[in-house]
């Protein structure tokens, strides 16, 4: 794992006649592929406010670059009030460095209470979402000697401690050739196990139906897929979602896909398997809500079993029908309703 390291200093200007500590903490956001870095400060007690702010930043730039426009272009770096009129210096001094000088020496420097306030924004270029992200700060204390009294330094705790996460791109589905087609891609994956698909039909519960492995780690784009061949699973609406899981278990869900599929027609679809022992699966779908029923009979026309009855919601259906009671032979099965009826001939072989 590499790291970024921070090393910063910060000088606030006291506004009472006595000495307080600042705390602080970092504020991390990623928009595309630039990863914002926010420093927030606030005093452990009491208000004041500060006027001096010093920061010098070092990164692993195998995973992160300053661009251009952020040294040439103070606006890439001011956020608040905090900045009026202020004298600004911002350097790039490294392949790794870049140091940043702000003194605000106006009649309203910024307010610091007890509630966090952000004082910089900068934004970094992600160049290799592989590389790690941690930011780690190290604790100054600095008191000028032609500046007094003056804020030390406090607590100023690591927030972000992650690796960049899967940036997922896109998620999308489509019914083709009786199936559902899922496909996916992701910019960069970082520490990726893989996604679970998950799937709920109607308003029904989620359910795991797949499992797609992931590439670890990777800084270009990769793209996925996943058939759902099983639509007779009681219903015409499909939703998706992903649940991306790390190597260390931890797991995120994506936004979901909907897919609604109707049947134009009534249909009692071939067992399978056929010749079956002992158990086969019927299919059948439904074009409106239909009450109905299924019953089994033997080449006498005897029923044997009752195998469904009551009201089906419009869509894909399926029921399993045992016959591990009955001998090997010819059989009928057939569904009526008062909008249709089909037969269906099966062969048991024991």
């Amino acid at each position: 794992m590499r790291y970024f390291t921070l090393l910063a200093m910060f000088v606030f200007i006291a506004s009472q006649n006595y000495s307080q500590t600042v705390d602080g903490q970092f504020s991390t956001n990623i928009v595309g592929n630039t990863y914002q870095v926010t420093i927030q400060a606030n005093m452990q007690s009491g208000t004041g406010s500060a006027s001096i702010v010093a920061i010098d930043f070092t990164f692993n730039n195998l995973g992160l670059s300053i661009p251009n426009s952020l040294v040439e272009n103070v606006d890439y770096i001011v956020q608040g009030d905090f900045f009026n009129y202020p004298t600004k210096n911002i350097l790039k001094v490294g392949p790794n460095k870049v140091s940043v000088n702000i003194l605000a020496f106006t009649p309203t420097p910024v307010s610091l209470s007890t509630t966090p306030k952000a004082i910089i924004l900068l934004n970094f270029t992600i160049i290799d979402g592989g590389q790690s992200s941690m930011l780690t700060w190290t604790k100054t204390e600095i008191t000028p000697s032609f500046i007094a009294p003056v804020y030390t330094i406090g607590n100023w705790p690591n927030l972000f401690n992650d690796p960049l996460p899967v940036e997922l791109s896109s998620f999308t589905s489509k019914f083709l050739n009786d199936k559902i087609q899922l496909n996916w891609g992701t910019k960069t994956e970082v520490n990726n196990y893989g996604f679970n698909v998950e799937r709920r039909i109607n308003e029904g519960d989620w359910k795991s139906i797949g499992f797609v492995e992931g590439h670890g780690n990777s800084n270009s784009p990769k793209n996925y897929s996943f058939t759902d061949n099983d639509l007779f699973a009681g219903g015409s609406k499909f939703v998706y979602r992903l649940k991306q899981i790390d190597n260390d278990g931890q797991f995120e869900y994506s936004d979901v896909v909907e897919v609604e599929i109707m049947p134009t027609e009534f249909e009692l679809s071939q067992n399978y398997p056929n010749p079956f022992n002992p158990s086969t699966t019927i299919r059948f779908s439904l074009p409106t809500e239909t009450r109905l029923k299924i019953n089994i009979y033997n080449m006498l026309g005897e029923m044997v079993q009752s195998l469904a009855e009551g009201s089906y919601e419009a869509g894909y259906h399926k029921v399993t029908f045992n016959a591990s009671s009955l001998p090997s032979g010819a059989y009928i099965y057939r569904i009526e309703s008062s909008e249709f009826v089909q037969v269906r001939k099966m062969i048991l072989i024991k």
